[in-house]
């Protein structure tokens, strides 16, 4: 019989030498077309199924992540080269902002609104620095919101890629205390609500810089019996002349005269300043005599060049 009119059964016995059982040919067949589909399955990628259903998200989309929660949607994106202190940052703006403070690319020294933290010497001033970088580190992806630019850097709100608003997350944990901030009436409200409930609380400094109570006061003790009292004659006395006024003092600023922000640096013009300082003066980093007042019918005070 020719090998092309065989049946398409295979009558030869299953077994070969020493008794094995033999494969059928059409199995071995069948199992390498298999392998070929499979192969060809394998090559294109739209043929395997990642057994979630859905397909998977370009690279391009990937890029293109929403604000986290609590982020306002015309904040600048901007990385965070090195955290300076408790309350500033240096960072490199990327953009990503409607109307931003900063162009994309350029660096620049944010300074946290509303912060006045422990400055340099003083009272949990490690702590503070510690909170910052804590939240912040380098690379770090951050947020830059109400932004006021003092010359030294920005004035701003600063919020962490997950959200977390640093500004009011230094108060909340009693990490710095509250600072009078030109900012819309709610975001001032919410910094000083929070600097209260820590104060409250006895958060951080709250409790760690606290002024010892003063000593309780001795038991009053039983006054003696006077003695009595020698009788002589009154010489008359000169009335004293009166003495002149003594003209005030100006305040004297601390430091040899130079008030340093809380930062450790100078204050520069149009920073604002606390009330305690009102009437005095320092130096920005110039050398310039800055005062501190109200101006322009502002209702925080300011320093002013004169």
């Amino acid at each position: 019989m020719a090998a092309d009119d065989r049946p398409l059964t295979d009558d030869r016995p299953l077994t070969g030498p020493a008794g094995r059982r033999r494969a059928p040919a059409w199995s071995a067949a069948g199992c390498l077309i298999a392998l070929a589909l499979a192969g060809c399955a394998l090559d294109d990628p739209a043929a395997v199924d990642t057994g979630s259903g859905a397909a998977e998200p370009s690279p391009s989309e990937s890029a293109e992540a929403a604000l986290p929660d609590g982020v306002p949607e015309d904040a600048q994106a901007a990385e965070v080269e090195e955290v300076l202190g408790a309350d500033s940052v240096k960072v490199l703006a990327l953009g990503g902002g409607t109307d931003g403070p900063l162009p994309e690319g350029e660096s620049a020294q944010v300074l946290f609104s509303g912060i006045d933290a422990p400055a340099s010497g003083e009272c949990f001033t490690d702590e503070a620095a510690d909170r910052t970088e804590l939240l912040l580190a380098p690379g770090d992806t951050v947020y830059i919101g109400d932004a006021d630019d003092t010359g030294d850097g920005l004035l701003a709100q600063v919020w962490s890629a997950d959200g977390t608003w640093v500004n009011e997350d230094l108060l909340s944990s009693g990490h710095a205390e509250y600072a009078s901030v030109d900012d819309s009436a709610d975001r001032a409200a919410d910094l000083q609500e929070a600097a209260d409930g820590a104060e409250d609380a006895g958060e951080g400094l709250w409790t760690e810089c606290a002024p010892e109570p003063p000593p309780e006061p001795e038991p009053p003790q039983e006054p003696e019996e006077p003695a009595a009292p020698e009788v002589e004659e009154p010489e008359p006395a000169e009335p004293p002349e009166p003495a002149e006024p003594e003209e005030p003092e100006e305040p004297a600023a601390p430091d040899g005269g130079i008030i340093m922000a809380p930062s450790g640096k100078h204050y520069a013009a149009g920073q604002f300043c606390k009330h305690d300082h009102l009437g005095m003066t320092t130096q920005d980093a110039s050398g310039h005599t800055l005062l501190c007042s109200f101006h322009d019918g502002e209702a925080n005070a300011r320093w002013k060049r004169v």
